[in-house]
């Protein structure tokens, strides 16, 4: 199976998130009409909230962050993403020809980052000279690993009645049980700092995926 769509971050992970893309590939097995498993990937990407993004602009500048020639910072941006592996048993309650329809939930392994970033001017070479290119650099980045679970509902319509696969759409919810890490300007040396502990709140989203089953 191989699909995509979009994600929506709900709940306290909407104050920091927003609506963003997602991809998702995996493999399964039906071991009779009704039942199967499927063993996915998913990449759930999110934007930042603007209100988060000037806040976390103000703490930086605070601190002392400049740019690469030295300036105050005008300009944050950022994002986030969810990768997981799950197992996912699938229940098919209904099947006709052509149409189909499902309950599917599962469990394991999701691991959450968020980057921030300045922009900053670039210098590439090649064999007519050299030139100069816009480009994004990361000033800050976070990472959080969690136990997580997942449920829905689908809908498959069979392509052709002279072959198996089928188009899906399908629905989840997704709830990641992180360990979220207190806000914190670290010690001297930099240690323990963390300015955006919404990466290691606990994380819920609804991703809502089209695709192709073989």
């Amino acid at each position: 199976m191989v699909g995509g769509g979009l994600t929506v971050p709900t709940g306290p992970t909407h104050s920091a998130l927003t609506t963003s893309w997602k991809i998702q590939g995996g493999i399964g097995r039906n071991f009779n009409k009704t039942f199967g498993v499927i063993a996915q990937f998913d990449y759930d990407n999110f934007g930042i909230q603007t209100a988060t993004l000037n806040n976390l602009l103000a703490i930086y500048n605070s601190l002392g962050a400049t740019d690469q020639n030295g300036n105050p910072l005008t300009q944050l941006g950022g994002n986030s993403h969810d990768w997981s592996f799950t197992l996912n048993p699938i229940v098919n309650y209904y099947t006709s020809d052509t149409k189909g329809a499902y309950v599917i939930g599962g469990a394991g392994f999701y691991h959450k980052t968020a980057n921030f970033t300045v922009p900053t001017i670039g210098t590439a070479c090649d064999f007519f000279g050299c030139f100069q290119f816009a480009a994004n650099s990361t000033i800050d980045k976070y990472t959080s690993n969690a136990f997580g679970l997942n449920g829905g509902l689908g809908f498959t319509y069979k392509v052709s009645r002279f072959a198996s696969t089928r188009f899906f759409v399908e629905g989840r919810y997704v709830y990641t049980f992180n360990s979220q890490r207190p806000f914190s300007l670290g010690d001297a040396n930099g240690n323990g700092f963390n300015v955006f502990p919404q990466n290691s709140a606990k994380t819920s989203y609804i991703p809502i995926t089209f695709g192709l089953r073989f």
